[in-house]
């Protein structure tokens, strides 16, 4: 993260912010897991007055790699000049093809849902927006916390995403994670049982049908 060499002014103005702002109510639903989310206009919809009154404003930039990954950079201004600007972070866009495999996807569309996905990602984060995301009952005193999963459970976790041709945005949207290695041992039971679920509507209840990732106790 980098940042001017104060943010004093900056500081007052956030805390002021985050003073007026509730939890964000939730407006789209995520029809793979059932679930509902916070879309970027709402956000922004939500948010910009307020951020204007205390001298505040969000920017976003689009970035890419040779390699193919797509960014996105936050910036945090206040009107005083001073600014707090969070890490780049980058995905590659991917569609799922024949076979339940993934590829880079090149087109324009993809390329724009997952700008959007960063965008949302970086601007609740930057500026600590409460969107009532987090799952009930995964709180801080399970046993690992915030810390990331295992590359058993990652497997298994990849495993059934293939198995189930489930759309990985959706999922990583779902999941609060910018990657499967990024999913934290706190959420993870309540992931588990939401692809078991979809496992069963796919499958049906009885289904002994094999999980090409193996199983998260192996």
């Amino acid at each position: 993260m980098n940042k001017s060499e104060s943010i004093a002014n900056l500081a007052v103005a956030l805390i002021k912010f985050n003073g007026k702002v509730s939890a964000i109510s939730k407006d789209k639903k995520n029809p793979q897991f059932k679930s509902e989310y916070v879309t970027l206009d709402k956000l922004i919809e939500i948010t910009r007055p307020i951020l204007q009154t205390n001298g505040l404003s969000v920017m976003q930039f689009p970035l890419t790699k040779d390699s193919g990954e797509i960014g996105v950079q936050t910036i945090l201004l206040h009107e005083s000049g001073e600014f707090i600007e969070g890490n780049p972070i980058f995905m590659t866009p991917q569609r799922m093809v024949k076979g339940g495999q993934y590829e880079v996807a090149q087109d324009p569309q993809a390329a724009g849902s997952l700008i959007s996905y960063l965008r949302r990602y970086s601007y609740q984060a930057i500026l600590n927006l409460n969107t009532g995301e987090d799952d009930d009952g995964n709180d801080a005193s399970n046993a690992g916390g915030n810390a990331f999963i295992d590359k058993v459970a990652v497997k298994t976790i990849e495993g059934m995403i293939k198995d189930l041709k489930i759309n990985r945005m959706e999922f990583l949207s779902y999941a609060h994670a910018m990657s499967v290695e990024q999913i934290t041992v706190k959420n993870l039971p309540v992931i588990m049982d939401a692809l078991n679920k979809k496992k069963v509507e796919v499958y049906g209840k009885n289904s002994d049908q094999p999980i090409t990732g193996g199983s998260i106790n192996d």
